[in-house]
C-alpha cells in the first residue's frame, strides 16, 4: 500500500475511496445512455454491444462506489445539517445502481431482442437511471463543495493578501503555445515570459 501512496500522493490525503470510484459509474452509465440511443436509432448491433459493455462496467462500478459511499457515511465526519443531504444523495445513488442492474439483467436475458414497446420502456428506464445518477452527483457535490464533507479545509488567506491568480484560459493557452512553438523575434522586440 505504501508503494501505491507514493505513486498517488492524493490518496494519502483522502478520508475514503468513494470519490475515486464514483466517477467511473457516472461516466460509463452516462455514455451508455447515449450509445444505447444511437444503437436504437441506427439499429446498430455493434453499438448495442458497446452499450452492453458500458452498462456492465457502470453497474459494477456503481456497486463499488456504493460500498465505499456507505462506508464513508459511517466513517467520514459530517455536521448534523448535512445528514439530510447525505440521505438524499444515498437514495438517488442506490436508485441509479438498482436501475443499472435491472437494465443489465434485462438486456442479458433478452439478448437485445426488443419489441418497440419494450425498447421504449427500456429507454425510459435508462433515462430515469441517468436522472437519478445526476441528482446523486449533485447532492454529493453539494456535500463536498458547500459543506466540505470529506475534504480538508483550505487555509484562510491573511487579511489584505490575495491569492495566486491566472489570466484567462485563452491567455494561458496562447502563452503556452508561444513557449513550445519555435519562433524568432524582430530586432528590438521585447519578450517576457512569467513563471507561475
Amino acid at each position: 500500500m505504501t508503494f501505491i501512496v507514493e505513486i498517488f500522493p492524493g490518496l494519502r490525503e483522502m478520508m475514503n475511496l468513494h470519490p475515486v470510484w464514483v466517477h467511473f459509474p457516472i461516466a460509463f452509465l452516462s455514455v451508455f445512455f447515449l450509445v444505447d440511443l444511437l444503437a436504437a436509432v441506427f439499429r446498430s448491433r455493434a453499438l448495442f454491444v458497446v452499450a452492453n459493455w458500458l452498462l456492465g462496467l457502470g453497474a459494477l462500478g456503481a456497486v463499488v462506489a456504493a460500498a465505499f459511499g456507505l462506508q464513508a457515511a459511517l466513517t467520514v465526519p459530517h455536521p448534523p445539517q448535512v445528514h439530510e443531504i447525505l440521505e438524499t444523495h444515498r437514495y438517488f445513488a442506490l436508485n441509479a445502481t438498482a436501475l443499472a442492474w435491472l437494465l443489465l439483467i434485462w438486456r442479458l436475458l433478452n439478448r437485445g431482442r426488443f419489441w418497440l414497446v419494450g425498447r421504449l420502456f427500456h429507454s425510459l428506464l435508462a433515462l430515469f437511471m441517468v436522472l437519478n445518477l445526476m441528482l446523486a452527483a449533485d447532492y454529493g457535490g453539494l456535500m463536498v463543495y458547500k459543506h466540505g464533507v470529506g475534504v480538508k479545509a483550505v487555509p484562510a488567506w491573511p487579511p489584505g493578501a490575495s491569492g495566486h491568480r491566472h489570466g484567462s484560459a485563452w491567455d494561458e493557452l496562447r502563452e503556452w503555445m508561444h513557449e513550445i512553438i519555435p519562433h524568432s523575434h524582430a530586432p528590438g522586440h521585447e519578450h517576457h515570459h512569467h513563471a507561475h
